[in-house]
C-alpha cells in the first residue's frame, strides 16, 4: 500500500501575490520548509510567514542581509520625517502656518 501524499498548501507570496506552495515560498525566501510550515500551522499569514529569523540557526550572511534590510527600511522612514525636508520647503510651510513673513 502506498501512503497518501500530503498536498502542499497554496498561499500567496506577500510581495507579489503569486500563488505558491509553502515549500516554494520557503525556497524563494531562503527559509526552511519546516519553519514556514510551523508558522502557517500557528496561524501566521502574509509577511509573518516569510520574516527572516533573527535568532537561532542562521548564518552570518543571513544576519548581514537582515541588518542591511533594516538599515534600508530606517533610511526610507527617515526620508519622510520633517527633518529630511529641504529648508525652503520648511520655510514655506512656516509662512502658511502663520510664521513671520
Amino acid at each position: 500500500m502506498s501512503k497518501p501524499s500530503r498536498q502542499s498548501t497554496i498561499v500567496a507570496d506577500p510581495h507579489t501575490g503569486e500563488k505558491l506552495t509553502l515549500p516554494e515560498l520557503a525556497k524563494r525566501y531562503g527559509l526552511r520548509r519546516t519553519t514556514v510550515r510551523a508558522r502557517y500551522d500557528r496561524g501566521q499569514r502574509g509577511m509573518e510567514l516569510i520574516e527572516q529569523p533573527t535568532t537561532g540557526n542562521i548564518s552570518d550572511s543571513v544576519r548581514e542581509r537582515i541588518a542591511m534590510e533594516n538599515r534600508k527600511r530606517h533610511i526610507e522612514e527617515a526620508k519622510h520625517s520633517p527633518l529630511a525636508m529641504p529648508l525652503k520647503r520648511i520655510a514655506s510651510a512656516d509662512k502658511t502656518a502663520g510664521g513671520a513673513a
